[in-house]
Order: structure tokens, then C-alpha cells, then sequence
């Protein structure tokens, strides 16, 4: 006996076509299939030195900014890390405080 479960996951598979010539499928994906230096090729256009140095001087400004984001997020962790710092050495100045009156003889 199968339980109702079964049959109802019977119910919502999908039927094997019977014609092995019908395909139910869509077709498979194919690669591109060109040599590295082909491909290359297609892409690269000639260039003047002025666009060659302007790209390089593109790539250093957006090197140089990469730096400066990068510059701004230390310096706000180094505020935080200063300012937790601060707040920690106050807590254990008020617990030797607190610590001393506790153990000074009366």
C-alpha cells in the first residue's frame, strides 16, 4: 500500500516523454569556443600614447582614492579604538579607587 503522500507527490512529478526523439529539455548551453589571443584581438583597439598616459593617470587617481577611503575608515576605528581605550582606563581608576578605601585600615 502507498500512503497518500506518495501518490500525491506521484501526482506532481512531471511524465517521461515516450519518444526518445521529443526532448522536453531546452538545449544545453555552448561555450564560446575561440583561441585567448582571438578573443584578445577583438578587444584591443589601437591607442595613442596620450590615451595610454591619461589611463594610467586614471588609474593612479583611482588608486590614490581607493588609499584615501581606505585612510578615513582607520582613522574613525583608531577614534573608536581611543575613545573605548579612555573609557576603560577611567573604570579601572575608579575600581583601584574603590579597591584601596575597601582594603585602607580604620
Amino acid at each position: 500500500m502507498r500512503s497518500s503522500s506518495v501518490v500525491v507527490m506521484e501526482d506532481r512529478k512531471r511524465s517521461v516523454p515516450h519518444d526518445p526523439s521529443e526532448e522536453s529539455h531546452p538545449p544545453y548551453k555552448r561555450q564560446a569556443i575561440q583561441s585567448s589571443s582571438a578573443a584578445q584581438n577583438n578587444h584591443q583597439v589601437p591607442q595613442s600614447q596620450e590615451d595610454v598616459i591619461h589611463f594610467q593617470k586614471e588609474a593612479i587617481w583611482r588608486q590614490m582614492q581607493e588609499y584615501k577611503r581606505e585612510r578615513n575608515i582607520l582613522e574613525a576605528r583608531l577614534e573608536e579604538l581611543d575613545k573605548r581605550s579612555v573609557y576603560h582606563d577611567d573604570h579601572l581608576r575608579i575600581v583601584d579607587a574603590w579597591w584601596t578605601q575597601v582594603l585602607a585600615p580604620r
